[in-house]
């Protein structure tokens, strides 16, 4: 009773095939090639394809919910999409002999655990294993074993409307170096702590009155990171304003770089949307939708997107571990590594848009965060299936995510 859905006879795809496996109801396949080159028929959709290899491609399996995959690599990693469970390398000796891994195949992983939990990895135990997402009306959900500490709405806020409405939407999350607590930032610069997040301030406490007023933001929030320790953190706005709270320090901005903003005599190529500190928080960088980067304190510059054509616009920026280089992610899935940040994969159709990029729980990869709450997981980045509308408890769209 198997069904042909499609075959690359007669293309040309710049690698062999190494592997093959059906979607959970049968309706279709994903191929995969040498390359990591991930190939969907009938109803297999193709969640994105491996970029830079770590070891050779061994072959493909699905994902608990079959629904997604996790491409099998010859050190013994699994990249997942789609939900697809990702893991690290195995050491030499894991197997007995230190053969090469020629395959592998799911086991005693029923269907409908998809539904109930995100699958992850097992990382180490000093590191986060879950998650926080947060909605643009300050509604909040938790996943991978987190807790969920609170959102605005605990604050007796109302989320957008209601008589106690938000004076902006929520555009981001923090978590605390902990992951016991995090803070929700909104874009008239509004910031919430829960857990064992300290409030350090928010732009009102500078005398400025949020998006309108006698003194408003030259432009609206749209990022938030905190210092190492968590004793502090900064919002970004999108014209590049830097405020610093706690023990954040201040190392400049677009401003002090010459630039006038978004608009004037020398305006920023286009709007900043994130910021991410360096290691030692010392330092940052800022990365606008054009993917322009800007370095400050002791952040170095190590490429940019910048006079490029990619597809879609920047949505969020991440630094690798040691500081040395980073991760950009676009509204289309792409992802773009610079410096010693290789490129672990990218989103191929995308159910919903692309709204941030997170660590992996060993720093060595990524999952990128989707709109609907959904997770892709790459180099040991967490994979998660997308929320149900009413997860958050309001349904609005995902603002941002964190690693707990």
């Amino acid at each position: 009773d198997a069904a042909a859905y499609g075959s690359l006879s007669g293309t040309s795809i710049g690698a062999q095939i190494v592997g093959m496996v059906a979607t959970g109801d049968g309706r279709g396949y994903w191929m995969v090639a040498s390359d990591g080159t991930v190939f969907g028929f009938g109803d297999a959709a193709s969640y994105g394809s491996l970029g830079q290899l770590s070891a050779p491609v061994a072959g493909i399996i699905a994902s608990p919910s079959g629904t997604g995959y996790s491409v099998v690599l010859a050190d013994g990693s699994l990249v997942g999409f789609g939900g697809g469970l990702s893991a690290p390398a195995l050491p030499p000796s894991t197997t007995g002999y230190g053969a090469p891994i020629a395959g592998a195949v799911l086991v005693g992983r029923p269907a409908q655990m998809a539904e109930t939990a995100a699958i992850i990895s097992p990382p180490p135990s000093s590191l986060g294993s879950g998650f926080i997402l947060a909605s643009s009306d300050g509604g909040t959900a938790a996943g991978g074993g987190a807790s969920d500490l609170g959102s605005t709405y605990t604050y007796g806020i109302t989320g957008l409307t209601g008589s106690r409405p938000l004076s902006g939407p929520v555009v981001g999350v923090a978590a605390t170096p902990s992951g016991q607590g995090y803070w929700l930032v909104a874009a008239d610069g509004g910031v919430f702590n829960f857990g064992n997040a300290g409030f350090f301030g928010n732009p009102y406490s500078y005398g400025i009155t949020g998006l309108t007023g006698s003194r408003p933001l030259s432009a609206p929030i749209v990022g938030m990171a905190p210092t190492p320790n968590g004793q502090g953190y900064w919002l970004v706005a999108a014209d590049g304003g830097v405020f610093n709270f706690g023990n954040a320090g201040f190392f400049g901005n677009p401003y002090t770089s010459g630039y006038s903003g978004l608009s004037g005599p020398h305006p920023l190529p286009s709007p900043v949307v994130a910021l991410t500190p360096t290691p030692s928080g010392q330092g940052y960088w800022l990365v606008e939708k054009d993917g322009t980067v800007l370095a400050f304190g002791d952040a170095a510059a190590y490429g940019s997107l910048a006079g490029t054509s990619f597809s879609g616009q920047v949505a969020g920026m991440m630094a690798a571990p040691g500081g040395a280089g980073y991760w950009i992610v676009t509204t289309s899935g792409a992802v773009y590594g610079f410096g010693e940040a290789a490129s672990q994969g990218s989103l191929g159709q995308l159910p919903s848009p692309v709204v941030g990029i997170i660590a992996s729980p060993s720093g060595t990869g990524y999952s990128v965060v989707l709109a609907d709450g959904s997770l892709v997981g790459f180099g040991g980045g967490l994979s998660a299936q997308a929320l149900p509308p009413s997860t958050t408890g309001h349904g609005a769209p995902i603002a941002g995510g964190a690693l707990l």
